[in-house]
């Protein structure tokens, strides 16, 4: 799906869900949300675009990492939109302070400011970012963990064509899986992309949907960069979500236990 973004769109376009099938045959409907944004290609964009638009007159700041590409969503998203963007990036190379991350030099070159931070944990570096702001900015949540994500997510659940039994969601912060707990009515499944004590992200889940509902929760089960070939879903896929949800669903007897025919939520490429 390739789209000029307008500006004035109060919501990004809805998105095409296509068929494949696991290694033992079973259909899987993918519902290809990495294809709402063009560039990159990540469904979080419905959550970014709607924060930046509910904020009239404010610039946006993040904090991005070497490996992650929200600096980059966030950077083209607002530039479409007019804003200012500044990009935190962490400073992991001591002896070289002027080394920069391939993801920060490419957010430069899409229009953001950098500020460098030492490198720590994602919540320090976020408030050292925020004491460098000044008023009329927009510093996004770690992980772009967003109301306005979940409220995107259900709302596009609840346009999808009815008769879907149950849906397979890769997961990380579990923004996702809140939107869809929301407004799917049928037996949800959450594969984590990496590991997170079980009671506190049921907790914060629970917290982001504002409902009380039962879903299936996989813990991650392959180490956080390990995609072999054999392992990649035939659609455009995450490395360290998509990959690990495929390949669990593609695992024998699973695919064939699930309540068919089964909804594939991809979140990001």
């Amino acid at each position: 799906m390739t789209f000029v973004p307008d500006p004035t769109a109060e919501r990004l376009p809805t998105t095409a869900i296509e068929v494949y099938q696991t290694r033992g045959g079973v259909p899987v409907h993918v519902k290809r949300e990495d294809t709402c944004w063009p560039w990159p290609p990540l469904s979080k964009a419905r959550g970014v675009w709607g924060a930046i638009q509910s904020r009239p007159g404010q610039n946006v700041a993040v904090v991005d990492t070497g490996r992650s590409v929200n600096g980059l969503l966030v950077t083209t998203i607002a530039r479409t939109l007019g804003r200012q963007v500044r990009v935190g990036f962490p400073r992991y190379v001591k002896d070289q302070p002027e080394a920069v991350t391939n993801t920060a030099a490419f957010a430069v070159r899409l229009g953001a400011d950098l500020v460098p931070i030492p490198a720590n944990r994602q919540f320090v570096m976020r408030a050292a970012m925020a004491r460098l702001l000044e008023p009329g900015w927009f510093l996004f949540p770690t992980g772009l963990r967003l109301p306005e994500t979940v409220s995107a997510v259900a709302a596009e659940a609840a346009g999808v064509p009815a008769g879907y039994r149950s849906v397979v969601v890769p997961t990380g912060t579990g923004t996702h899986l809140a939107g869809l707990l929301r407004t799917f009515p049928g037996d949800v499944v959450a594969v984590q992309g990496y590991a997170r004590p079980a009671d506190r992200f049921r907790a914060d889940v629970r917290r982001m949907s504002g409902v009380q509902r039962q879903y299936t929760l996989i813990t991650s089960f392959l180490d956080y960069f390990e995609a072999r070939p054999d392992r990649l879903p035939p659609f455009p896929a995450n490395m360290y979500y998509e990959v690990k949800a495929w390949a669990w669903l593609n695992r024998p007897g699973i695919a064939e236990g699930l309540p068919q025919p089964i909804l594939f939520w991809n979140i990001g490429a």
